[in-house]
């Protein structure tokens, strides 16, 4: 079975001070991640739904992906 997901890629931190934006694929509980060549800060991320808030300026474009 495979998911994909929306994730903040908390754990790198870019040079503008925001975290990049990726797709998490699990396959047989092996994650693999791809950049979706967009970054977020963490007080415009949504955690419920792992999306951008409506206050990123980019928001319409992210959901778009």
């Amino acid at each position: 079975m495979s998911t994909i997901k929306v994730v903040l890629f908390t754990s790198k931190t870019l040079k503008n001070g925001e975290h990049p934006i990726m797709l998490r694929l699990t396959k047989d509980r092996k994650p693999k991640y791809i950049s979706l060549k967009e970054s977020c800060s963490v007080d415009l991320w949504d955690t419920k739904t792992n999306l951008p808030k409506k206050k990123h300026p980019l928001y319409k474009e992210t959901l778009m992906i």
